[in-house]
Protein backbone atom coordinates (compact mmCIF):
# COMPACT_ATOMS: atom_id res chain seq x y z
CA UNK A 1 0.00 0.00 0.00
CA UNK A 2 2.93 2.80 0.79
CA UNK A 3 4.25 1.43 -2.73
CA UNK A 4 1.41 2.47 -3.91
CA UNK A 5 0.75 5.44 -2.49
CA UNK A 6 4.25 6.47 -3.22
CA UNK A 7 4.03 5.73 -6.71
CA UNK A 8 0.55 8.25 -6.99
CA UNK A 9 -1.83 4.82 -8.32
CA UNK A 10 -4.85 5.97 -8.35
CA UNK A 11 -7.97 3.79 -6.28
CA UNK A 12 -9.46 2.58 -10.11
CA UNK A 13 -5.92 1.93 -12.06
CA UNK A 14 -4.86 -1.47 -12.45
CA UNK A 15 -2.06 -2.44 -9.94
CA UNK A 16 1.53 -2.54 -11.67
CA UNK A 17 2.69 -5.59 -13.07
CA UNK A 18 5.24 -6.54 -10.32
CA UNK A 19 3.18 -5.58 -7.22
CA UNK A 20 0.31 -7.08 -8.98
CA UNK A 21 2.55 -10.51 -8.79
CA UNK A 22 3.69 -9.76 -5.24
CA UNK A 23 0.70 -9.34 -3.99
CA UNK A 24 -0.84 -12.37 -5.52
CA UNK A 25 2.20 -14.45 -3.79
CA UNK A 26 1.24 -12.72 -0.35
CA UNK A 27 -2.26 -13.93 -0.80
CA UNK A 28 -1.03 -17.57 -1.63
CA UNK A 29 1.13 -17.30 1.65
CA UNK A 30 -1.47 -16.82 4.02
CA UNK A 31 -2.48 -20.50 3.41
CA UNK A 32 0.41 -21.89 5.54
CA UNK A 33 -1.20 -19.65 8.26
CA UNK A 34 -2.97 -22.95 9.29
CA UNK A 35 -0.25 -24.67 10.37
CA UNK A 36 0.55 -21.95 13.03
CA UNK A 37 -0.93 -22.43 16.85
CA UNK A 38 -0.89 -19.99 19.84
CA UNK A 39 -1.44 -20.98 23.34
CA UNK A 40 -3.76 -18.80 24.60
CA UNK A 41 -4.03 -20.02 28.15
CA UNK A 42 -1.23 -17.67 30.04
CA UNK A 43 -2.55 -18.07 33.68
CA UNK A 44 -0.94 -20.08 36.25
CA UNK A 45 -0.94 -21.69 39.70
CA UNK A 46 -0.37 -20.38 43.18
CA UNK A 47 3.51 -19.17 43.40
CA UNK A 48 3.92 -18.26 39.98
CA UNK A 49 5.94 -15.21 39.09
CA UNK A 50 5.63 -13.19 36.23
CA UNK A 51 7.62 -11.23 34.01
CA UNK A 52 7.20 -8.94 30.82
CA UNK A 53 9.59 -9.62 27.86
CA UNK A 54 9.77 -7.05 24.72
CA UNK A 55 11.94 -7.67 21.65
CA UNK A 56 12.45 -4.37 19.04
CA UNK A 57 13.75 -4.36 16.10
CA UNK A 58 13.79 -1.81 12.55
CA UNK A 59 15.05 -1.79 8.97
CA UNK A 60 14.30 1.21 6.69
CA UNK A 61 10.90 -0.55 5.77
CA UNK A 62 9.57 -0.48 9.54
CA UNK A 63 10.15 -1.00 12.62
CA UNK A 64 8.13 -3.85 15.46
CA UNK A 65 8.17 -5.37 18.46
CA UNK A 66 7.63 -8.60 20.00
CA UNK A 67 6.17 -8.95 23.78
CA UNK A 68 6.00 -12.40 25.41
CA UNK A 69 4.97 -13.37 29.06
CA UNK A 70 7.52 -15.39 31.52
CA UNK A 71 6.04 -17.20 34.07
CA UNK A 72 8.41 -19.45 36.93
CA UNK A 73 6.85 -21.56 38.85
CA UNK A 74 8.19 -22.42 42.17
CA UNK A 75 10.70 -25.43 41.05
CA UNK A 76 12.23 -22.64 38.93
CA UNK A 77 10.52 -23.91 35.89
CA UNK A 78 10.01 -21.76 33.32
CA UNK A 79 7.33 -21.02 30.25
CA UNK A 80 7.32 -18.66 27.72
CA UNK A 81 4.29 -17.18 26.17
CA UNK A 82 3.56 -15.12 22.94
CA UNK A 83 1.93 -12.33 23.73
CA UNK A 84 1.87 -10.51 20.40
CA UNK A 85 3.80 -8.59 17.52
CA UNK A 86 3.05 -5.05 16.27
CA UNK A 87 5.02 -3.92 13.36
CA UNK A 88 4.37 -0.09 11.35
CA UNK A 89 5.44 0.90 8.10
CA UNK A 90 8.96 3.13 8.07
CA UNK A 91 7.49 6.70 7.21
CA UNK A 92 7.90 7.90 3.23
CA UNK A 93 10.25 10.46 4.17
CA UNK A 94 13.85 9.07 4.16
CA UNK A 95 15.22 8.95 8.15
CA UNK A 96 18.48 6.72 9.62
CA UNK A 97 18.15 3.10 11.04
CA UNK A 98 19.05 4.35 14.30
CA UNK A 99 16.32 6.42 14.52
CA UNK A 100 13.83 4.04 13.15
CA UNK A 101 15.29 1.70 15.50
CA UNK A 102 14.31 4.50 18.49
CA UNK A 103 10.90 4.53 16.74
CA UNK A 104 11.00 0.60 17.34
CA UNK A 105 11.83 0.87 21.14
CA UNK A 106 8.85 3.22 21.85
CA UNK A 107 6.42 1.03 20.33
CA UNK A 108 7.80 -1.46 22.19
CA UNK A 109 7.36 0.55 25.07
CA UNK A 110 4.04 1.70 24.38
CA UNK A 111 2.83 -1.88 24.11
CA UNK A 112 4.81 -3.06 27.13
CA UNK A 113 3.17 -0.19 29.27
CA UNK A 114 -0.61 -1.02 28.22
CA UNK A 115 -0.22 -4.76 28.65
CA UNK A 116 1.26 -4.32 32.48
CA UNK A 117 -1.66 -2.07 33.38
CA UNK A 118 -3.99 -4.67 31.97
CA UNK A 119 -1.67 -7.81 33.47
CA UNK A 120 -1.61 -6.25 36.71
CA UNK A 121 -4.99 -6.55 37.14
CA UNK A 122 -4.71 -10.59 37.01
CA UNK A 123 -1.48 -11.02 38.30
CA UNK A 124 1.34 -9.78 39.92
CA UNK A 125 4.20 -8.40 37.32
CA UNK A 126 7.45 -8.84 38.78
CA UNK A 127 9.74 -7.05 36.26
CA UNK A 128 9.80 -5.51 32.85
CA UNK A 129 12.43 -6.43 30.30
CA UNK A 130 13.12 -4.85 27.14
CA UNK A 131 15.83 -5.79 24.29
CA UNK A 132 16.70 -4.34 21.49
CA UNK A 133 19.74 -5.37 18.52
CA UNK A 134 20.74 -1.44 18.50
CA UNK A 135 23.82 -0.59 20.75
CA UNK A 136 23.12 3.16 19.30
CA UNK A 137 19.48 3.08 20.70
CA UNK A 138 20.83 1.54 23.88
CA UNK A 139 23.40 4.53 24.74
CA UNK A 140 20.47 7.03 24.00
CA UNK A 141 18.71 5.44 26.74
CA UNK A 142 21.26 5.67 29.18
CA UNK A 143 22.14 9.08 28.54
CA UNK A 144 20.26 12.09 29.96
CA UNK A 145 17.15 12.75 27.73
CA UNK A 146 18.49 16.64 27.84
CA UNK A 147 21.62 15.94 26.05
CA UNK A 148 20.15 14.42 23.00
CA UNK A 149 18.81 16.25 20.09
CA UNK A 150 15.45 16.87 19.53
CA UNK A 151 14.02 14.30 18.14
CA UNK A 152 15.74 11.66 20.10
CA UNK A 153 15.35 13.44 23.50
CA UNK A 154 11.89 13.50 23.35
CA UNK A 155 11.51 9.82 22.17
CA UNK A 156 13.84 8.51 25.16
CA UNK A 157 12.07 10.91 27.19
CA UNK A 158 8.62 9.36 26.48
CA UNK A 159 10.05 5.32 26.58
CA UNK A 160 11.47 6.21 30.21
CA UNK A 161 8.10 8.17 31.35
CA UNK A 162 6.18 4.55 30.11
CA UNK A 163 8.63 2.48 31.68
CA UNK A 164 10.44 4.20 34.51
CA UNK A 165 11.98 0.76 35.71
CA UNK A 166 12.06 -1.11 32.54
CA UNK A 167 15.57 -3.25 32.20
CA UNK A 168 16.65 -2.86 29.00
CA UNK A 169 19.62 -5.23 27.49
CA UNK A 170 21.53 -5.93 24.52
CA UNK A 171 20.21 -8.91 21.99
CA UNK A 172 22.26 -10.14 18.87
CA UNK A 173 20.77 -9.64 15.15
CA UNK A 174 20.10 -13.49 14.62
CA UNK A 175 18.59 -13.97 17.96
CA UNK A 176 16.06 -11.28 18.05
CA UNK A 177 12.48 -12.43 17.14
CA UNK A 178 11.33 -8.93 16.19
CA UNK A 179 14.03 -9.41 13.31
CA UNK A 180 11.61 -10.46 10.31
CA UNK A 181 8.74 -8.31 11.42
CA UNK A 182 10.34 -5.84 10.41
CA UNK A 183 12.44 -6.37 7.50
CA UNK A 184 9.56 -9.12 5.92
CA UNK A 185 9.86 -12.27 4.30
CA UNK A 186 11.13 -13.39 0.71
CA UNK A 187 7.29 -14.32 -0.22
CA UNK A 188 7.96 -14.02 -3.76
CA UNK A 189 10.30 -17.15 -4.13
CA UNK A 190 8.80 -19.70 -1.59
CA UNK A 191 5.63 -19.24 0.00
CA UNK A 192 6.36 -22.19 2.57
CA UNK A 193 9.59 -21.18 3.27
CA UNK A 194 8.44 -17.24 3.97
CA UNK A 195 5.75 -18.77 6.70
CA UNK A 196 8.50 -21.58 8.43
CA UNK A 197 10.79 -18.61 8.47
CA UNK A 198 8.15 -16.02 10.55
CA UNK A 199 7.00 -19.02 12.60
CA UNK A 200 10.39 -20.30 13.42
CA UNK A 201 11.96 -16.55 14.61
CA UNK A 202 8.71 -15.13 16.23
CA UNK A 203 6.89 -18.14 18.00
CA UNK A 204 10.34 -19.71 19.09
CA UNK A 205 10.84 -19.13 22.99
CA UNK A 206 13.79 -16.96 22.83
CA UNK A 207 16.79 -18.12 25.29
CA UNK A 208 17.12 -14.45 26.25
CA UNK A 209 13.80 -14.90 28.15
CA UNK A 210 14.08 -18.15 30.04
CA UNK A 211 17.40 -17.05 31.97
CA UNK A 212 16.39 -15.59 35.35
CA UNK A 213 16.39 -11.78 35.22
CA UNK A 214 19.99 -11.67 37.00
CA UNK A 215 21.45 -12.87 34.02
CA UNK A 216 19.51 -9.96 31.37
CA UNK A 217 22.99 -8.25 30.95
CA UNK A 218 22.04 -4.54 30.59
CA UNK A 219 24.08 -1.95 28.15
Amino acid sequence: MQRLWSAQTSWDEPLPPVIAKEWQQFMDMLGWLAEIRIPRCIGGSTGIEYSLCGFCDASERGYAAVLYLRLTDPSQKVNVYLLGAKTKLAPLKTTTIPRLELCGAVLLASWLSRMHRILEAHMKISGVYAWSDSTIVLSWLLNPHVALKVFVSNRVHHIKTLLPVCKWAHVRSEENPADCADTGTDSGRNCKRSAVLVRSRIFKIPSRSLGPPSNYHTR
